[in-house]
């Protein structure tokens, strides 16, 4: 959590009261379900248990890879940030007063009595404060632009791939490529994906082996539904 003063809190709120609205109408996706007004946690697991339902309605497979972000509030790069606050028509003025806000901050660890050196902080935002959520949804945004065949999920730095078929075979080949295309993404812009703690998960009957492979890492199957098991637990 980062240390900020009492008069920071007040000019973020100044700050946020005109950009949330400039972004909420209509630039951030209805996948970012964070930090936003009418949205929540209820939100991404709706969005997931009706789709997927719908999807079994219809004699389809589903499967699903959720991926998660390691530190991903403080790798991201200021001046990316900066550029894309630029390309979605922010003006230059307010581009600079926010290169500014992020620019310049302080930080150092303490264990005990002892304390490391004062070290300059050129990733991420502000650890609980009032703009971080915003600029982060701003920053994922554009993941979707390149996420084209399956649907996408976000609530803060987990994400959701997913997506129904009843081609088992082309399912798993479109979600894989998605799959490489997101992880590239978070390479490119500065992100930790954490193959490690990425799980995937299979609903119906199927031969096909969804097995998927991160950056050497093999993603853990959380389970593989029956088709009657699958209705057990729809109904």
């Amino acid at each position: 959590m980062t240390v900020l003063p009492a008069l920071n809190n007040v000019f973020e709120r100044v700050l946020a009261a005109q950009l949330t609205p400039y972004f909420q109408n209509g630039i951030l996706g209805d996948f970012l379900c964070a930090c936003r007004k009418n949205h929540s946690c209820h939100t991404t697991l709706l969005h997931l248990v009706e789709d997927r339902k719908q999807s079994r309605d219809r004699g389809e497979l589903v499967a699903m890879v959720a991926m998660d972000l390691s530190n991903a509030f403080d790798s991201f790069p200021h001046s990316l940030l900066v550029g894309k606050l630029q390309a979605y028509g922010v003006d230059e003025q307010s581009c600079l007063l926010m290169h500014d806000y992020l620019q310049g901050r302080l930080q150092r660890v303490k264990v005990g009595d002892a304390v490391s050196s004062w070290e300059f902080n050129r990733r991420g935002v502000p650890q609980g404060s009032v703009l971080g959520p915003l600029l982060f949804n701003v920053f994922l945004n554009d993941l979707s632009y390149f996420i084209t065949r399956v649907k996408l999920n976000a609530y803060a730095d987990d994400q959701q791939l997913y997506s129904s078929d009843s081609d088992h075979v082309a399912l798993y080949n479109k979600l894989n490529d998605e799959l490489c295309i997101a992880v590239d993404w978070f390479k490119h812009n500065g992100l930790m994906a954490n193959p490690e703690k990425f799980q995937s998960m299979t609903l119906g009957s199927t031969d096909q082996d969804f097995s998927f492979v991160v950056n050497g890492t093999h993603v853990k199957k959380v389970q593989k539904v029956s088709k009657q098991t699958d209705k057990a637990k729809t109904f």
